[in-house]
């Protein structure tokens, strides 16, 4: 997306902020940004809110560590568990985000229904770290199916299990008012509906709203 707009528009600078879910929302809410991609709940002040595409959230878990805590083969294990829940794996241990971001809610949230208080080896805000050391078998990670580090999970001997429907959600781009409309959001949000089209992630939904 940055490629195809510094194309466009080879006169701007990016500057990329990053942070959780809360965080995102309040820069978005104050103005502190031109653009947020985040996950919108209910109004959010005058902010003009496009959906683009459905992000769900998985438990990655080293197949040697599912295998440990449930006693069966890591197929047969991640089968169990997405047909019965998380009670099967009461005795796993696990490492943890924050619940200021939309993974770390949706874990404690699954984990609650689920009856289990987690044995917690390590939290980290950043999901690269945690999925690293679920990658070591430290413990289960909760991350969404879409982070590029996922994409080469089996072979890094990690296991994807579904969770609820409730684990699933919209991501979308917020454009905070301006006194006076700027041409480069308008440039960001085509580059970007057309780069998501491109992958298959492009959501079929209403525009702004």
């Amino acid at each position: 997306v940055i490629r195809a707009l510094t194309e466009k528009m080879p006169e701007i600078c990016v500057h990329l902020a990053e942070g959780t879910n809360r965080e995102l929302l309040r820069m978005a809410e104050q103005g502190e940004v031109d653009a947020v991609i985040a996950r919108f709940g209910g109004n959010r002040a005058d902010i003009k809110v496009t959906p683009l595409y459905e992000e769900e959230v998985v438990l990655a878990v080293r197949t040697s560590l599912l295998e440990k805590a449930t006693g069966m083969s890591s197929d047969e294990a991640a089968k169990a568990v997405a047909k019965h829940g998380l009670r099967l794996l009461e005795g796993c241990p696990f490492v943890m985000g924050t619940v200021d971001d939309i993974s770390g809610r949706i874990a404690y949230s699954e984990l609650r229904n689920a009856g289990i208080s987690p044995k917690v080896v390590a939290t980290s805000e950043s999901i690269v770290t945690l999925l690293a050391m679920a990658a070591e078998g430290l413990g289960a990670v909760f991350t969404p199916v879409n982070a590029p580090e996922l994409s080469r999970a089996a072979e890094r001997g990690i296991a994807l299990v579904p969770l609820s429907s409730k684990a699933k959600y919209t991501i979308s781009l917020g454009i905070p008012p301006r006194t006076e409309p700027w041409y480069a959001t308008s440039v960001f949000k085509e580059v970007l509906l057309d780069s998501l089209k491109g992958d298959g992630r492009g959501k079929s939904a209403n525009s702004d709203k």
